[in-house]
């Protein structure tokens, strides 16, 4: 037996030789000389390195492995270790190359043995440790460089709101360089109307280590920049005091000053008059809401009053909008500057103003008021150069007498704004129930005609006109509402109203179409044809397009012009001379024949009207009321027929009613007569029966 042989059963025996050992070894292991000359090499290492044991042993030294930028550190380690410098590390990191020619980092340990002349190298590869590393070191720097040019601020502040990091675009966005803004507080810079609010939403008490969504919090904020001004940032505040790698608030937030002052101009002009800057309609009712609100509580009064600017638009078109503009500035400031506490100006709309006075609790109350109102408009206003008188209508409610609605109450001060506008302007009104409903009547009564003149209601009649023996010569057209809901409706009851809404000029040619279609249809009819009169509105005859609208309803027609006569009132012609000449001469070269209408109650004169291309005067019937031979209205009758005879113009007497007027009329050489005692409007089917008869 082998004395050398350990027994089994001895201490010191083991089953495993230390060949097995030393190949079991997961890590390549090199046994080599002071030269790196290789002598011994485990099994692992031909897996490492991919060439065999044998290849390996024929390479000679372990260096011809290592990669050829690596070589010269570890000679200069190997140098040093054998000068006997004992700080040279014994572990270190290195490539090799494979046989694949492949990189592997390594991990390598220098293991001295006793014997100085050899040593022991262990290889342990941590290539994918070293990638997972570089992975690493790379997001890092590239979530670095991406903060760092982050365009958004990045601030960590912890627990005792501290900021710990700061991005580089602090100073981009607040001014600050990133080091300046670490070991500060972040409350210190906080506006102090925002301080509370984002103190409270940082508190760490209100977050729950646990769950992470209940640490997210979005918040808007001033922050002061460095030149004293005030940031809006809008941000997401992360609480992330949980996480062990970041204890602290992950503050990520972006500058919305620029939305935030759009959001605010737009919130202003939302709520308040573009041109003059005073609250709107909406910020009144809003107000005028709380107010009612109040009174209804402590059972008190308080009053409303509207404003409205006289003749704006005939400013707009003399002076131009941009003056009606500078106007309406003008008094807004004047107003604001007058009415100040618990008052509360507003611009309604167009040229109204609208006032809430609180405590103005009756009726001596608002005349002291009203006279201090007054008194805004009592100096002329001068906008570019020029001195205009300016005045205001002003309509007063009371709630709750005159309304207890803000609906109710704005709209009784427009409506006695507008009743003190139909009593001459410049002056007060309060509102009034009764006067308020013949409003409203008048208002329907003008919706109502509109529509009648789109439905075809308003109709012609025609009221005679005769010679001196009775022979009909012409007739004048005299317009009818036929209305649906009221019966036959007169001119005198909705003549002023077309005039105040405009509607006449459409109405007046409407009926002149009318006019000129049935005369030439009766002349067509073979009937005896007559010189038809139609009534022009001083409105319709301001129009720049007069003579060329009449010319287009003649061609139109067909109808020769010689058988038209337009009647026009002296107030109509002597508004502006120059211009009525001209559309006067242009009305008597198209053949059409032009007579004044109501003579007498005007401001004109025969002398005036000489100049003029007319070929009628029409003696107003109030000169034949009381007439006798020794009364003034005979004379001056007597006097208008001879001049106007001198003057080479036709008469026609209106409103001979009486055989008296008649004998007085033809006495004195009267041309024409119309009026009730020959025949009243008739309709057109009626006229047609007398034409061409002699009535007296």
């Amino acid at each position: 037996m082998n004395n050398h042989t350990p027994k089994p059963d001895s201490p010191r025996s083991c089953p495993v030789s230390y060949k097995d050992i030393f190949h079991s070894i997961k890590n390549a292991v090199f046994l080599m000389d002071a030269d790196w000359h290789i002598f011994q090499i485990n099994a692992y290492a031909e897996k490492l390195t991919g060439y065999s044991v044998a290849a390996l042993k024929k390479m000679g030294s372990i260096l011809k492995l290592v990669h050829k930028d690596d070589v010269d550190t570890i000679r200069a380690y190997h140098k040093r270790r054998l000068a006997g410098d004992n700080d040279v590390p014994d572990d270190y990191t290195c490539r090799i190359v494979d046989k694949s020619g492949g990189i592997k980092w390594v991990a390598v340990r220098v293991g001295i043995l006793p014997d100085p002349r050899y040593k022991t190298v262990t290889i342990l590869d941590t290539t994918r440790e070293f990638k997972n590393l570089e992975l690493l070191h790379n997001r890092e720097h590239k979530f670095r460089v991406m903060i760092e040019h982050s365009h958004e601020l990045i601030l960590n502040v912890d627990r005792d709101g501290i900021i710990r990091f700061a991005g580089a675009s602090a100073f981009q966005i607040v001014g600050y360089n990133a080091p300046e803004l670490v070991e500060s507080s972040f409350v210190s810079y906080l506006h102090p109307d925002d301080k509370k609010r984002i103190e409270a939403a940082l508190d760490i008490q209100q977050f729950s280590a646990e769950k992470d969504d209940q640490g997210i919090c979005a918040a808007e904020f001033r922050f002061r920049h460095k030149d004293g001004s005030w940031v809006w940032i809008e941000a997401v505040c992360n609480n992330l005091l949980h996480n062990e790698h970041i204890r602290s608030f992950v503050i990520t937030g972006r500058d919305i000053s620029g939305q935030r002052v759009a959001e605010e101009k737009a919130l202003y002009y939302e709520h308040h008059d573009g041109l003059t800057g005073l609250p709107n309609r909406g910020m009144f009712i809003d107000r005028l809401g709380l107010e009612i609100q109040q009174a209804r509580r402590r059972n008190r009064l308080f009053c409303v009053m509207c404003l409205g600017i006289d003749r704006l638009k005939e400013v707009n078109e003399v002076y131009g909008a941009k003056t009606g503009d500078r106007i309406l500035s003008r008094v807004a400031v004047r107003l604001s500057d007058t009415f100040r506490g618990d008052d509360y100006v507003s611009r309604l709309s167009g040229d109204k103003f609208i006032v809430l006075l609180s405590d103005i609790h009756n009726a001596d109350g608002a005349n002291h008021i009203l006279k201090k109102t007054r008194r805004i408009f009592r100096d002329d206003l001068e906008i570019n150069g020029e001195q205009i008188r300016v005045t205001a209508s002003i309509g007063v409610v009371f709630y709750p007498n005159d309304g207890v609605t803000d609906e109710q109450l704005i709209s009784n001060a427009e409506t006695a704004m507008t009743m003190a506008k139909t009593n001459g302007r410049n002056t007060c009104q309060y509102y009034d129930a009764e006067l308020h409903g013949k409003m409203m009547s008048s208002l329907k009564l003008e919706r109502d005609l509109t529509e009648a003149l789109r439905n075809g209601e308003l109709v012609d009649y025609y009221q005679p006109k005769v010679d001196g023996v009775g022979n009909i010569i012409g007739a004048e057209c005299l317009i009818r509402w036929k209305s649906r809901e009221r019966g036959l409706v007169l001119p005198q009851d909705f003549i002023s109203i077309a005039e105040r809404n405009g509607a006449i000029v459409d109405i007046g040619y409407y009926m002149l179409s009318k006019a000129c279609r049935r005369a030439k249809l009766w002349q067509e009819q073979g009937l005896l044809p007559i010189q038809i009169s139609v009534n022009l509105s001083p409105f319709q005859f301001k129009q720049r397009d007069l003579v060329y609208r009449i010319k287009a309803i003649l061609d139109d027609v067909r109808l020769d012009a010689r058988w038209l006569e337009l009647e026009i009132t002296e107030t109509g012609i002597m508004a502006d001379e120059e211009d009525s000449i001209l559309k006067l001469k242009e009305l008597y070269a198209l053949g059409v024949s032009v007579s004044i209408d109501d003579f007498g109650t005007g401001y004109s004169s025969l002398n005036k009207l000489k100049d003029f291309p007319l070929t009628t005067l029409k003696i107003d019937k109030s000169f034949l009321q009381n007439i006798d031979a020794k009364s003034r209205s005979s004379t001056i009758t007597t006097a208008i027929i001879g001049l106007a005879h001198d003057l080479d113009f036709k008469v026609v007497a209106e409103g001979v009613e009486t055989h008296d007027q008649l004998s007085f009329l033809r006495h004195n050489k009267c041309d024409f007569f119309q009026g009730y005692l020959f025949d009243k409007p008739l309709p057109a089917s009626e006229l047609e029966k007398r034409l061409g008869r002699i009535i007296l």
